[in-house]
């Protein structure tokens, strides 16, 4: 079973909130990330995925990666958003929902995140919002 927890982004302070920050309280609940007050568009709150990238960093949602997939034994570079997103599979033809990585910013060219290989975290939307360019 996984850890469920969560990472917040602060448009009030411009930075990452993470669970191991001692100052900080994430609530999901009332979607607070901190004891002060806060209104509702204060914070992002993003879902871990229960992996891990190839240097053993946690994978959350809102993360920017690259990584390999192979089609028909050709290894094709993928880069995009991890979000949790419905997802169809043409060779078995299920269809249901999945951590995905969006790419060029297209809701519905969606990869699952389960057919990548070596992963890397190379940003997040927050910070480097470039690197969907």
């Amino acid at each position: 079973m996984r850890d469920i927890k969560f990472r917040a982004w602060s448009n009030k302070w411009d930075r990452m909130i993470y669970p191991e920050d001692s100052f900080y309280d994430i609530n999901v609940h009332t979607n607070t990330a901190w004891k002060d007050s806060c209104d509702d568009e204060c914070i992002e709150l993003m879902q871990y995925t229960g992996l891990h990238d190839k240097n053993g960093m946690e994978i959350y949602e809102g993360d920017i990666i690259k990584g390999y997939y192979d089609f028909y034994s050709q290894s094709n570079e993928v880069k995009g958003t991890v979000a949790w997103r419905k997802y169809s599979n043409d060779e078995y033809y299920q269809i249901g929902y999945t951590w995905g990585i969006a790419r060029r910013g297209i809701d519905d060219d969606c990869r699952s995140i389960w057919e990548i290989d070596d992963i890397e975290i190379i940003g997040n939307i927050y910070e480097n919002q470039e690197l969907l360019e």
